[in-house]
């Protein structure tokens, strides 16, 4: 019988987003976040979104909707957000995970259905199961990923393009759509993406990823094992100021 110990802890890799940026500082980039670019760079603070979305302009092109991409990827790194991620496995099993990020080196990770959670403060990785904490074996950066750059990161997007203008929750949003291969932890991941970033400010608030996840279970010993998982993963993004994220031990 499999124990909450033994059970998967799926870390969507968009989250692939987590692997990739988690030590790289954001970059301005020129991008495209919408048919009709504004006057000025994006600012991550935007707070006040336009009444209706343009559509007298010409579209992005591929190169316009992978700066835009590239930007919003990297946007993340530079403010702490929260993740919800839905997955959807393909015998019909789900679970959700909350990912908190307080860049540039620390994260929690919050598994609610097996009572399972991670702390990532630096090279040190916390692991709590049934209410107990303890520090474990296992690499900060089979959660953090390795340094990205603008470089590294559009490497891995292939296809952008955009698709649409849309609302999320009454914010104006762009759509775009890029195929992602990542690497991480030693494993390949393949998906198909669509993003939603703020016509506004530039920023990532949604992803769907319908391809491979990055599956992370945790044995008695507190060993890792990773492996690929076909998944269909959503990500709703929010960025919170004030989130803080302590060791929880002394």
């Amino acid at each position: 019988m499999e124990t909450k110990l033994h059970r998967t802890l799926f870390v969507l890799i968009y989250i692939f987003i987590l692997a990739l940026t988690a030590s790289c500082q954001s970059q301005a980039v020129e991008v495209a976040a919408s048919p009709e670019p504004p006057a000025a760079q994006p600012s991550a603070t935007a707070t006040e979104a336009p009444t209706a979305l343009p559509t007298e302009t010409p579209l992005p092109d591929p190169d316009q909707a992978r700066a835009a991409i590239t930007h919003a990827l990297l946007a993340l790194n530079s403010q702490p957000n929260r993740m919800t991620v839905t997955t959807a496995l393909q015998d019909g099993t789900t679970s959700t995970n909350i990912i908190e990020s307080v860049p540039p080196d620390r994260k929690r990770i919050i598994s609610p259905e097996v009572d399972m959670e991670y702390v990532i403060i630096g090279e040190t990785v916390y692991m709590k199961v049934a209410g107990a904490w303890a520090t474990v074996q296992i690499p900060a950066a089979t959660f953090m990923g390795e340094p990205a750059s603008e470089q590294t990161l559009a490497a891995t997007i292939s296809e952008p393009q955009f698709l649409r203008l849309d609302e999320l929750d009454g914010i104006p949003v762009v759509v775009y759509g890029y195929q992602s291969t990542t690497l991480t932890s030693g494993i390949e991941l393949h998906s198909q993406v669509e993003l939603w970033v703020g016509l506004a400010d530039g920023l990532a608030y949604q992803m769907i990823t319908d391809g491979e996840t990055l599956s992370v279970s945790t044995d008695a010993s507190g060993q890792s094992v990773s492996l690929a998982v076909p998944a269909l993963s959503t990500t709703r993004i929010e960025y919170d100021p004030a989130l803080t994220i302590e060791p929880p031990l002394p």
